[in-house]
Order: structure tokens, then C-alpha cells, then sequence
């Protein structure tokens, strides 16, 4: 019956994620949490569900009333991802959230500009290195390496070519490779 309801609310957290309910997301991947074995795929999925429920709630403007760094995003993300290194949202958003400069100022302000895009580099190696044959590993390091470059004003983005190489090679056909 545990095993049961683990599941079913690891369904429910996933549900309301896909239907844009974060705060009840938050709240169903709390429950999972409480009541998913330490270190197993439940813990991941809630974890997972929690940090892309904050996430999101934070994306929205949901978060806005709520004092500067009083709700952690970055570590709940950073340990979801830790769970789940395979993850191609979580890894991006992770990736994307090192360099959100609020976020990272109510978060971890010791950290400079140079050591948030080595947090999000190395991000995104953990998951390149998880889905090594997956093109879609690398299109999520293209596309942030490509981004990162147009925020920076700079020509080209160390790296970005290669990983975009790198997707061709492995998914020639993949529509979203051949579209980039």
C-alpha cells in the first residue's frame, strides 16, 4: 500500500506540473518526499517535482511577495539535479538559474559572475556525460551556450559549436537537431 501511494503521488506531482498547479506540485512532491525510501527513484522524482515547482513558481511571479531569498530555489534545484543527473529541464534550468542574477544574489552572493557560469557548465557536462549518446544532451548545452553568448554580446560561444556538431553526428534525423 506504501509503494502504492508513493506512486500514485509521484503521478499527481507530475500531473499538476503539466497543468501549471505549482504550488499544489510543491506541496504533493513534500508529501512524496515524506513518505519515498532515502536515495530511490521516488526521493529523485520528488525532488525533481519540488524544484521545478519552485522553479516555476518563481518564473510566474509567484514568489514575488515572499522576501528576497526567503524561498530557496537554487539549492532544491541543485539537489534535484544531483538525483536526477540525466534530466535534460532540470539540468537547463539549473544551468540557466547560476546565471539569473536575482536569484543568485538572495541565494549565494558570494559567488561571482565566473564561478556561476563554472557551476553551469559543469551543470551541464554532469548531463552530457549522463546521456553521452543522446543528441538532446547536447542541444540543451548548445542552446544555453548560444544564449549565454547573445546575453554576454559576444560573437561566439566557447563550445557551442562543438556541442551542436556533436547532436548532428549522433541524431541526424532528430527533427529538433536539424532544425537548429
Amino acid at each position: 500500500a506504501a509503494e502504492e501511494e508513493v506512486a500514485i503521488r509521484k503521478q499527481v506531482g507530475e500531473f499538476l506540473l503539466q497543468n501549471g498547479r505549482y504550488v499544489e506540485a510543491e506541496a504533493e512532491a513534500e508529501k512524496l518526499l515524506a513518505s519515498a525510501p532515502q536515495d530511490s527513484p521516488e526521493e529523485a522524482a520528488g525532488l525533481r517535482v519540488r524544484a521545478l515547482a519552485l522553479v516555476r513558481q518563481y518564473q510566474t511571479g509567484a514568489l514575488a511577495r515572499e522576501a528576497s531569498g526567503s524561498v530557496k530555489i537554487l539549492e532544491p534545484l541543485a539537489v534535484a539535479h544531483k538525483k536526477n543527473l540525466d534530466d535534460l529541464v532540470l539540468a537547463d534550468l539549473l544551468a540557466r538559474a547560476y546565471l539569473d542574477d536575482k536569484l543568485v544574489l538572495s541565494e549565494i552572493p558570494d559567488k561571482n559572475k565566473d564561478a556561476r557560469i563554472k557551476l553551469a557548465s559543469d551543470c551541464l557536462d554532469e548531463l552530457v556525460k549522463a546521456r553521452s549518446n543522446d543528441p538532446q544532451a547536447y542541444m540543451v548545452r548548445f542552446l544555453y551556450r548560444t544564449d549565454r553568448s547573445r546575453a554576454d554580446s559576444t560573437p561566439n560561444s566557447p563550445g557551442a559549436k562543438q556541442a551542436l556538431e556533436q547532436a548532428l553526428k549522433l541524431g541526424p534525423k532528430n527533427v529538433t537537431v536539424l532544425i537548429t
